[in-house]
């Protein structure tokens, strides 16, 4: 028994020294985490010292898968918020960087997103909050609320992307539906819409709706006042012309002897050339137009060349004659036993 003991703590010494001379491979540290390569297009979310105290919130969000052709919401960016709640379609997942290639609505500009800053459009659509680990991402959005008179903006829509951009008013709030009945600017269509779908460009300071109904049947009864304003004025500039033609009618005699040829349409010709011989001759247009002009009436109404009404030719012709010295010289009196 002592030889067996003795040759093992013989052997226990052998094995302890053969450990202490052999160096065995160090133990490696702990490797070092190395910092994210794939920095988001829009914006990386920043870790709040909240998160980091706990455990539970140091390990990684789930990340959201989607398939091309989803339909999404931007949201939860820092560096670039004015592309949050812009929606668009899923293209493809860049699995290089991680992100996903988003063709956004109403734009041929492809964005690249990580998929925590994107979210299913069908559940802000329904209003069915996605369900989360945490309490407060299970709270659904709270729903703006818009008064009777607003005039708002119609944005975010899918299926209708023709009315993006279209303001209207608002009329009354739809309970059953949850939508607001809109009236379409310069329209009498009226859209139903949900609140998350609108925007308020001006509110309502007109009180109720009847009295702002009230302040836009005014504002029609003006303007029917204003056109029949601008109408009696035309009608009352119409009378001073005709006026003015009574009395330059009145003004306009006949050189002495000369008298209206007895043929009425004769006499409605001859009243229309001594009406242009008369202004002509009060306005003192040189001797040269005034005979350009004599001379073109003859010309016109020479019974050589009315074979058809030569009648109604001479008549006219002959009262020509009769005002020739009167036109050309400056209002001379003719003979007053030159007749027609």
């Amino acid at each position: 028994m002592a030889l067996a003991n003795s040759a093992e703590g013989w052997f226990a010494w052998c094995m302890t020294w053969f450990d202490q001379s052999v160096p065995g491979e160090p133990e490696a540290p702990a490797a070092a985490e190395e910092p994210s390569t794939m920095q988001k297009d829009f914006e990386q979310e920043a870790a709040t010292p909240e998160a980091a105290s706990t455990p539970e919130a140091a390990l990684p969000a789930k990340e959201e898968v989607f398939a091309a052709g989803d339909i999404v919401v931007i949201e939860g960016l820092l560096r670039h918020p004015q592309f949050n709640g812009v929606s668009g379609t899923i293209l493809l997942e860049d699995t290089v960087t991680g992100r996903y290639q988003v063709q956004l609505l109403g734009s041929e500009e492809v964005a690249q997103v990580r998929s925590h800053n994107l979210r299913l459009f069908d559940q802000s659509v329904l209003g069915e909050p996605k369900a989360a680990s945490t309490p407060e991402a299970a709270l659904p959005a709270k729903e703006e609320v818009f008064a009777a008179g607003d005039i708002v903006v119609i944005e975010g829509l899918l299926r209708h992307p023709q009315f993006n951009g279209v303001s209207g008013t608002i009329l009354l709030e739809d309970t059953v539906t949850g939508r607001y009945q809109v009236q379409l600017l310069g329209s009498e269509e009226v859209a139903q819409v949900r609140s998350h779908n609108l925007r308020l460009l001006v509110p309502n300071t007109f009180g109720d709706h009847d009295e702002w109904r009230k302040l836009d049947e005014d504002a029609a009864v003006k303007d029917e006042w204003w056109r029949n304003f601008i109408q009696g004025v035309h009608e009352l500039m119409g009378e001073i012309e005709e006026m003015k033609a009574r009395r330059l009618q009145a003004a306009m005699k006949l050189p002495k002897g000369v008298g209206w040829p007895e043929d009425d349409r004769a006499r409605s010709v001859a009243e229309v050339l001594f009406e242009s011989m008369w202004k002509s001759q009060t306005q003192t247009k040189p001797l040269s137009d005034r005979r350009q002009v004599y001379m073109e009436a003859c010309r016109k109404w020479h019974p050589d060349k009315n074979l058809k009404n030569q009648e109604t030719a001479t008549q006219i012709f002959q009262f020509l004659q009769m005002v020739k010295d009167w036109y050309l010289e400056g209002g001379r009196m003719v003979d007053a036993k030159r007749k027609l």
